[in-house]
């Protein structure tokens, strides 16, 4: 709910959402039915909103991380306009970066920030490519694990719900 109020979504309509989702409960049905649970995080499943929540968390990162990006002069100059991610559909986004080591930093940096706000990277789905020829294939790691590579300049990173 913080980030629909820092994108000044109306207080009636976050305290609506707020409701609904604040006592709702879930029960698992294996020959029966089992006793009502809580549930304590994470949007309805197949629920409309659930992509407007998703959406709304990721621009609350992405803001979060603007500045500081923008300091440092990440991403490409596209007339007056530096760009450095592109995001498509609910949870596809594409990192913008001039060099390995600057796309190597904003990975690290949007997943710390997605960690923080409780969204998760999908690593098995995630993909860096090169829009240019590089002398050598960079390995990108992330906690460890390197991520599928063909030469890198930017990256597609996508999101698990």
């Amino acid at each position: 709910m913080n980030a629909l109020n820092a994108q000044k979504v109306p207080a009636q309509y976050i305290q609506l959402l707020s409701n609904i989702y604040e006592s709702s409960t879930s029960t698992i049905q294996l020959g029966r039915e089992g006793e009502p649970f809580p549930i304590k995080r994470g949007v309805r499943q197949g629920d409309t909103i659930s992509s407007k929540f998703f959406i709304s968390c990721l621009q609350q990162a992405f803001n979060k991380l603007k500045d500081k990006w923008n300091s440092k002069c990440y991403g490409t100059k596209i007339g007056n306009e530096t760009i450095n991610n592109l995001r498509f559909a609910a949870d596809d986004i594409i990192l913008v970066a001039k060099t390995p080591r600057e796309l190597q930093q904003m990975l690290e940096d949007l997943h710390a920030m997605s960690e923080q706000i409780g969204l998760k990277m999908n690593k098995s789905k995630t993909r860096s490519c090169s829009i240019r020829r590089l002398r050598q294939i960079k390995k990108y790691k992330l906690k460890d694990r390197n991520w599928n590579q063909c030469k890198a300049m930017f990256s597609w990173v996508n999101y698990s719900r």
